[in-house]
Parts: C-alpha cells; structure tokens; sequence
C-alpha cells in the first residue's frame, strides 16, 4: 500500500509540474502543439526576453507568455494588436487615429509603460517613451512574441512598468530561401511580402532579408457613420513599410530593422461644424534600429553577451496634423541614441545565477516639434 500511495503521489507530482509548464507557455501558445513536444523538448524550450540571454522555460522566473510563427500564422493575426488581444491583462483603445492604446495589467497610459524591443533592441518613442502600435510590424518575418508581465527595470530600465514585448525575428539557420506572400480583405486592406535567406553550415555564415508592405483604409466614420463628427469627405488610411537585414557569422550577429507608418490624423480633431479639414492630413513616424551582437562563452558556466546599437525615432517633416480652412500646420520631430551593452552571465549550477553588465548610451532627443504654419492669405 506504501508504495502504491508513493507512485500516486509521483505521478500526481510530475502532472502538476507539466500542467504548470503548460500554463507558463501556451496561454500563447497552442495545447495541441505543446502535446507534441516530449517532456525534454518541453522543459527546454529558450526563452530570452526575462534575462537578456537564453534560458530553458522552466528557469525562468516570470510570468510569461509566448507566441510562436507557428500560431500566429494559424490564428491569421495580421497586427501585434491582435496577437495581444488574445491574451490575458491587455486591454486595447484603438481609436483609428495616430496611435492606438495597450494597457497591460489593469495600468492606462499612453503605451510608456510597455517595453517593446525587436530582436532585444528598443523600439519605443524616444521623447515620450511609448511605442507605436499599428500595421507596422511585419508578422510574416517573426519566429515568436515573448510577453513578459511585470515590471523589469533592473534589467531594462525605464518604460519597463506593466511588462515587456520582445518581437524575435526567424533564425537564419532555419528559414532558408524565398517566400512570399499577397493578401487582399475588407476596406481595401493590402498586404504583400517577401523574404529570403541563406545559411552555410560549413562557414557558420548566413543572412536574412524581408520586406512588407500594409494600406488600409481603415473604418468608414465619413458622416452619420461616425456619429457626424466628420465630414463625407473624411479620410482614414493608414499606409505602412517595413524591411529588415539579419547577418550571422560564427558569434557574431548584425541586424537592421526598419518601420514606417504613415496614417490620418483626421481624427484626432473633430471636423463637422468647426474649421478643422478631414483630408490632407498626415502623420509619419519612422523607426531605424540597427545592432551589433557578440556573444561569447569563457566555459560552459560564463557567458559574456556584448552589442552596440543605434535607435532613431523621427516624426518626418511630412507630418501634418492639422488642417484648417486658413492654416496648415506640419511637424517634425528627429530622435536618436547610440548605445553599447555588456553583460556577463555566471551560472555553475542549476541554483545559483550570477548576472551583472554595464550600459553607455548618448541620446539626442529633440525638446519638441519643429512647427511649420502655412497660411492662405486671408491669415497673413
């Protein structure tokens, strides 16, 4: 009877602990998917985005959620807006203007309290610290979405509030030649992408290239369909592009992401019955990430992980955000910092971590928008 209790009593254990992987990982994930892996697999799973360098799942100490390319091509997500949604603790407030909001964990703000990094790299606004969500961000060139809940400014300092996003794009070594897609759907949304990529084993050497290209015109608010508050001659569009470079050799890794998003700003003010213009209006926000990474093990138990990298975050002097029946107003706004990072991982055993680093960044922000005014000459 004895050891009939004790087996029990380890079968009972070993499900608690593979139902509790189960919740770490697939409330972004598919069961069914999970339920292929065997237990090695499951236990091993890499994860980056709570320790900057990559740790089995069941190491991690955090709450955590994972998207694979896998999913997010089965589900037919289109945003990053739509992969968040299908999680826990995000509330979204799009309002079809120049940014829509994400909440996570029950904390409103203005997207500054989320860290939102491509490839480990910043991708928030510099001057306000949010990030912009939208069509931007090209799905079909991601391996997973790591989401992490809770703050983490030991490691990433500000913005990192309510959470983390970590967007990792596909590995070089396993996505190897062309592909392409085309997409065609409601309010005349267009979508179109490529990629390719290259590995030589025997070298350690290969690279990666995607493009894609977004136009949507968004919900129809022209009239009494939104209410009245804009005119039948609205206009709601958002146009967006993005590519992205990756290179491996040996321990060493460079990348380039870029993102462009280009929408109306009509509705940011209401139009009918006051002077304010429904059209013409335009908001471009462009984003440049460009890193250096080497990564680099003394024994199996030191890691030292070091890149440098430059952000640019610029509202583009083609911005007009207002448009009345004398005045149009046009904004720029030009961001960047450069920064260098190094951090040294000791890990002998499987209870004891030891994680420490330094950061160097030079950051130029602008203290505001360059306003251009244009007046017809009933103002001037």
């Amino acid at each position: 009877m004895f050891l009939q209790n004790n087996n029990l009593s380890i079968l009972y254990t070993m499900a608690v602990l593979f139902i509790s992987s189960l919740n770490l990982f697939a409330q972004g994930q598919d069961l069914d998917e999970l339920l292929d892996l065997d237990l090695y697999e499951l236990v091993n799973i890499g994860i980056v985005s709570t320790s900057k360098t990559l740790q089995k799942i069941n190491e991690v100490p955090a709450t955590l959620r994972v998207n694979t390319a896998e999913q997010i091509q089965s589900k037919g997500y289109f945003t990053l807006e739509e992969v968040l949604s299908d999680l826990p603790g995000f509330q979204l407030h799009n309002i079809l203007g120049l940014n829509s909001y994400v909440f996570q964990r029950g904390v409103p703000n203005q997207n500054n309290l989320i860290l939102v990094l491509i490839d480990g790299v910043q991708i928030n606004e510099l001057n306000s610290g949010g990030f912009y969500s939208g069509d931007q961000y090209n799905l079909t060139n991601i391996e997973r979405i790591e989401v992490v809940y809770g703050p983490a400014l030991a490691l990433y300092g500000t913005n990192a509030v309510s959470g983390i996003i970590n967007i990792i794009t596909k590995n070089i070594k396993e996505n190897q030649g062309l592909n392409a897609g085309v997409l065609y759907g409601s309010l005349h949304t267009i979508c179109a992408d490529a990629g390719y990529g290259y590995y030589d084993e025997k070298k350690d050497f290969g690279f990666q290239l995607s493009a894609m290209y977004k136009s949507n015109e968004k919900a129809d608010l022209r009239g009494a369909r939104g209410d009245t508050n804009w005119s039948e001659n609205m206009e709601n569009f958002e146009n967006d592009y993005s590519w992205d470079v990756k290179l491996n050799y040996k321990k060493v890794t460079a990348g380039i992401n870029y993102l462009n998003k280009q929408s109306s700003a009509s509705t940011y003010y209401k139009s009918y019955g006051t002077p304010f213009r429904d059209r013409g209006t335009l908001w471009n926000i462009r984003f440049v990430n460009t890193f250096l990474k080497h990564h680099y093990y003394f024994s199996p138990d030191w890691l030292l992980l070091s890149q440098l990298y430059f952000r640019d975050a610029t509202v583009m002097d083609n911005s007009i955000q207002i448009i009345d029946n004398t005045t149009q107003i046009g904004y720029y706004r030009p961001n960047n910092l450069a920064g260098f990072e190094t951090l040294l991982k000791f890990h002998p055993d499987e209870r004891f971590t030891m994680t420490c680093g330094l950061v160097f960044e030079s950051e130029r922000p602008a203290n505001g928008y360059s306003n251009t005014d244009s007046c017809s000459a009933r103002c001037c």
